[in-house]
């Protein structure tokens, strides 16, 4: 293994100004261990998440990183809500 990113993983609620919402699977953990993954790096990610993590997504990071390090703990994962404006601003 060549890196091990330890750190939060998110469910990302994204609204636009039409109230319209998409979710992503976020946190910064992810996005650097994914980053690494896809660049070439074997990479591990230790973290935990709540119940309400999807399961298609731990399989899906699963493709790319070592997830032994994951752990599904009772609750909720963290969620983040980011809301754009009109004038583009969150």
């Amino acid at each position: 293994m060549d890196l091990v990113v330890l750190g939060h993983v998110a469910i990302d609620h994204i609204i636009f100004p039409n109230k319209r919402e998409t979710i992503l699977p976020g946190g910064a953990a992810a996005a650097v261990a994914t980053s690494a993954a896809l660049s070439g790096a074997k990479v591990g990610l230790v973290t935990k998440v709540g119940k309400d993590f999807p399961k298609e997504w731990l399989k899906s990071l699963e493709k790319i990183l070592d997830i032994r390090g994951v752990h599904v703990l009772k609750g909720k994962t963290m969620h983040i809500y980011m809301i754009y404006h009109e004038d583009g601003s969150v």
